[in-house]
């Protein structure tokens, strides 16, 4: 299983992440879940996620609010 691939911000709050999460397993959640624990934020750069994979990918945090004005 390959690691998650990431780099802190300049300050330190928060870290990019740049797995392709249209891929992402099992075992690399748990490691994005630590990162999310160790720095409080995350930022997914260039991901093209259609809405469900979104929801697949946000569904291993808890379960993802309803908005009624999003489709």
């Amino acid at each position: 299983m390959s690691k998650i691939k990431f780099e802190t911000t300049n300050n330190k709050v928060g870290c990019f992440v740049y797995n392709d999460l249209k891929v992402i397993k099992k075992g690399q959640i748990n490691e994005i879940k630590s990162l999310l624990n160790n720095y409080g934020v995350l930022f997914f750069k260039n991901q093209s996620l259609s809405p469900r994979e979104y929801i697949n990918f946000s569904s291993n945090f808890g379960t993802p609010a309803k908005y009624p004005m999003l489709k």
